[in-house]
């Protein structure tokens, strides 16, 4: 396996390069700009494990399930306009300490460059990678040890401009996932997928197209893997209504296949999302999401399909403040994991939050949150609910 560390070092020095195209001579480079910013938050959860009702981990203050934590972040972005092209980089670091239970500080970090190039009117595309390392939440390991996953992806995308009414669209990543977990120490995910489209750009503010795809993938390191590999097979239909920095409609249908080489958890069926804007008043407006999809859940090397749907309520009081109410619900199926063989396991989570959005100063945003959650399954030890509430800070600074 590659050492996580060296492959970051590799990372930072290919976005250290492109930050240092971005200040090369103003006679080469035109156009570029920086953005900082600083975050600061504060967060107090229920329950830290997503631990059913009855049950607690200890923590150097004793047994309980509740805790409260700080995290501290900075990032830098910097995008350079030169000619048609364009060149971007940014990098992110947090740092994360909860009070009592210490033993899950860690520090996370997301890198992100690339190059959205243009060769002619006609031809088009995008080249970039990303690499992240975050906990592994709670809500999907049942354990008391911290977690930290890697994720890397190397993403490509070409256009053909082939009328000003039609486009063919061409695109592909391949990501890297390590989740080292207790029993695990090696657990690797590889995904691989390739996806090609055509679109018609119409007429009033309507887009619509049809694509097909394909995935192939594997897990590494794991003794008792449900989906050694799989390859999955897609084909939709999809549509925009609106423009494109505020679209009224997004949507897309089509049928999924994943098949796996163990021959069980297949899973097969409706896929898609459909996302709708709807203005109420000046001040209000209503966000509706519904979606299904077919995912891998690295923890138990298997696979799943997610069915949401989702309301939001947006609410702009002045130009400083702003207040959002949102309710989202999860059916997620995942097939032969169930507490015995050849049994599904199915869990229903909602979600209820409510946030403020008061941009104080140009340079200065204050959010405080609440969240409830709350998961029913029929897996016992899956079920749990927690309260979550805090509020983000963040100070800006762009050139």
């Amino acid at each position: 396996m590659t050492d996580s560390g060296e492959a970051a070092r590799l990372v930072v020095l290919r976005l250290t390069a492109i930050a240092a195209l971005a200040v090369w001579p103003a006679a080469a480079m035109s156009q570029m700009a920086i953005d900082a910013s600083a975050t600061g938050q504060y967060e107090s959860n229920s329950n830290v494990y997503a631990l059913p009702a009855g049950v607690s981990f200890p923590s150097p203050d004793g047994f309980h399930r509740s805790d409260a934590l700080y995290s501290y972040a900075g990032k830098i972005g910097l995008i350079e306009q030169w000619h048609r092209q364009k060149i971007f980089a940014t990098v992110n670091a947090t740092s994360i300490h909860y009070n009592s239970f210490t033993q899950l500080n860690h520090s996370e970090y997301a890198l992100d460059g690339g190059w959205n190039w243009v060769a002619t009117s006609a031809f088009d595309g995008t080249l970039e990678a990303t690499r992240s390392r975050s906990m592994v939440s709670f809500t999907d390991v049942i354990q008391s040890q911290l977690a930290l996953q890697t994720d890397q992806r190397e993403i490509a995308s070409v256009a053909i401009h082939v009328s000003p009414d039609w486009d063919v669209d061409g695109k592909g990543y391949r990501r890297t996932l390590d989740e080292p977990l207790p029993g695990s120490p090696n657990l690797r995910l590889t995904e691989t997928q390739g996806q090609t489209g055509l679109k018609y750009v119409g007429r009033a503010g309507v887009t619509s197209g049809v694509s097909a795809s394909y995935l192939s993938g594997h897990f590494d390191g794991s003794g008792n893997s449900i989906n050694p590999s799989y390859h999955e097979t897609g084909m939709a239909l999809f549509a925009t209504v609106g423009t494109q920095d505020r679209p009224v409609f997004n949507g897309r249908i089509g049928y999924s296949r994943r098949g796996s080489s163990s021959g069980i958890n297949t899973i097969s069926g409706l896929t898609g999302s459909a996302d709708y804007y709807r203005p109420l008043s000046g001040k209000t407006s209503l966000i509706l999401t519904a979606s299904r999809a077919i995912n891998s859940y690295v923890t138990n090397t298997g696979s799943e399909i997610d069915t949401l749907g989702g309301i939001t309520l947006k609410y702009q009081a002045t130009y400083k403040t702003g207040f959002s109410a949102n309710y989202l619900y999860t059916h997620r199926t995942l097939p032969d994991q169930g507490l015995t063989a050849n049994t599904a396991r199915t869990d229903n989570v909602q979600s209820v939050a409510v946030g403020i959005d008061y941009e104080a100063l140009e340079w200065l945003s204050i959010k405080p949150y609440v969240n409830l959650q709350t998961r029913s399954s029929n897996v016992p030890f899956a079920e749990f609910n927690a309260t979550v509430y805090g509020v983000y800070f963040s100070l800006k600074w762009v050139r």
